[in-house]
Formats: C-alpha cells, structure tokens, sequence
C-alpha cells in the first residue's frame, strides 16, 4: 500500500487512461483490499495488467480478495482483448491468480 500511495501523491501513478481504474473493498470504515488495472505496455495487442493489488491479511481468506478481483477482471476485459498480471509478489501470489484463470507464463522483464 504505502507503494502505491506514494506513487499516488507524487504524481506518478495515476489510473486514469482509458480503461484502467483503482478499486477498493470495504468493510464498513476499513479499507479491506484494493485493486488497479492499468495499461499492458509489454504487449502488441490491447490488454490490461493488474496492478497493485493488495489484500489486508484479516481479509484473504473470507474471499474478499477474490471477490474484488473478479469486479477488477470483469471490468479490465470489457475494455481490453488480454489481460495480465505479475504473480510473483508473495508465494501465494501465483496460486491465487491462477485460481482465477491465469496461465502461467515466462516473459523478460
């Protein structure tokens, strides 16, 4: 998170081009998860890439995290042809995103 905000406040990271959003989960007052999807750069074809996606520990297992995930996917494909992300933040990581319908695949850089 604190990656995020300091992107944020520097101006630097903004998700605000065509089709990317920042989302977050609530649970009453307390901000449970968030969630962005922003520009594949990488790539030819039109995709996004989440991008910082981030779930409090109190909130992995009740599915929060996969439930804001899936609001993220949803709307990153009705903007987009493909869809990316980066699993190798934290060993469970990889696991989650291929839950969801990931392949697994090696790229450089």
């Amino acid at each position: 998170m604190s990656t995020l905000i300091a992107a944020w406040d520097a101006g630097e990271q903004r998700f605000d081009l065509v089709g990317a959003a920042l989302f977050a989960a609530m649970d009453g007052d307390v901000l449970a998860a968030v969630g962005g999807v922003k520009r594949e750069t990488a790539l030819a074809e039109s995709a996004l890439r989440m991008h910082r996606f981030c779930v409090h520990p109190m909130y992995r297992r009740p599915g929060m995290g996969r439930d804001l995930a899936q609001t993220v996917m949803d709307h990153a494909l009705s903007h987009a042809s493909g869809l990316t992300c980066n699993a190798r933040a934290t060993p469970l990581a990889a696991p989650f995103w291929e839950a969801l319908g990931f392949l697994k695949a090696e790229a450089d850089g």
